[in-house]
């Protein structure tokens, strides 16, 4: 592939995200690649250097597009950088990536702090959506190192594309482990959403029925959400048959929080992870949840129910229509 055709994949498109001239707030990152095992490093850079002589053009091209970063915010209309979507579609970024993540030392000579965090994330989104669990390995090492929670959130989400059991059980160790601070093991936590797995669905659900501060509450709803989202399973997984369960208890948690939370916030937020699941057996439940509610509830229900058949009929999401 030619160089300029490379660098036509890699469109920006717009993600929220702080402005990359921005400085200070972001904490450097230990070095990942010393925190992966003798094997795992061994791997990782065979791996890294068979694909550059193989495909150097991408290595090139990455590196292209990060020194441009700067620049290429200034000239974005949400001074922001992101190609992390574009990255992702081609599998020939993931060796280049992951040097620049876990192997080479941050380009700080070239890119403010808080350019280059805004970079990593892009980086890190586009190794999660390749889904190749050769990744694996670095993306803990990058997980066990990270300081900054919305960054940690990121990687746990990319772990978590992976969908293996093996991905799972890390984060959930993670997830569960006491001596982790609580920032860490939400946003680890939280991140489970982005797998198509039942076990992940369970465990968001779980938490959710803690009754947590609502902060943490819209956390967990817009992980369920994910979990349920009709647009992630409308692509092929291993674990297709897992989806009805999934779909099931990723909606039923939502139509608790918001018949149970006070806030409309938590409400509103619940709402979204319905329609973000789009799961047209969530009216059954709804009608179902109606004949045991009182008349404020079911009135909230009946709208509910109203705006989500609605919503389902308009985007042709509603089986017979």
């Amino acid at each position: 592939m030619r160089r300029a055709s490379i660098h036509a994949l890699i469109l920006i498109t717009s993600l929220a995200l702080p402005s990359c001239h921005e400085l200070a707030g972001f904490p450097s990152p230990a070095r990942p690649l010393d925190s992966l095992s003798p094997s795992d490093r061994e791997a990782l850079l065979d791996w890294i250097s068979e694909s550059r002589e193989q495909h150097p053009d991408f290595f090139f091209a990455l590196q292209t597009l990060v020194a441009e970063a700067p620049q290429t915010a200034a000239q974005s209309h949400t001074g922001v950088v992101s190609f992390g979507f574009r990255l992702g579609q081609e599998p020939r970024f993931l060796a280049p990536a992951l040097e620049l993540l876990v192997v080479a030392e941050p380009p700080l000579d070239q890119l403010s702090e808080h350019c280059w965090a805004q970079v990593r994330d892009n980086l890190i989104f586009a190794v999660g959506l390749m889904r190749d669990s050769r990744s694996l390995p670095s993306l803990v090492a990058l997980l066990r190192s990270e300081e900054n929670a919305a960054t940690t959130h990121v990687i746990a989400e990319s772990i978590a594309r992976l969908e293996s059991d093996q991905a799972l059980e890390i984060l959930l160790g993670l997830a569960d482990d006491q001596y982790q601070p609580e920032s860490f093991r939400h946003a680890v936590l939280t991140g489970l959403g982005t797998a198509r797995r039942e076990i992940a669905a369970k465990r968001l659900s779980t938490e959710l029925y803690k009754r947590p501060p609502p902060e943490f509450a819209r956390q967990l709803l817009t992980a369920l959400g994910q979990a349920g989202n009709v647009g992630g399973w409308s692509t092929p997984t291993l674990f297709a048959n897992e989806e009805k369960l999934t779909r099931t208890t990723a909606s039923d948690a939502a139509l608790w929080a918001f018949l149970e939370y006070p806030s409309d916030l938590i409400a509103n937020e619940a709402r979204t992870a319905l329609y973000v699941s789009s799961y047209p057996e969530t009216l059954t439940r709804i009608r179902e949840l109606r004949s045991a509610s009182d008349e404020n509830q079911r009135q909230r229900l009946d709208t509910l129910y109203d705006d989500l058949q609605r919503f389902l009929k308009d985007t042709g999401r509603l089986p017979g229509i």
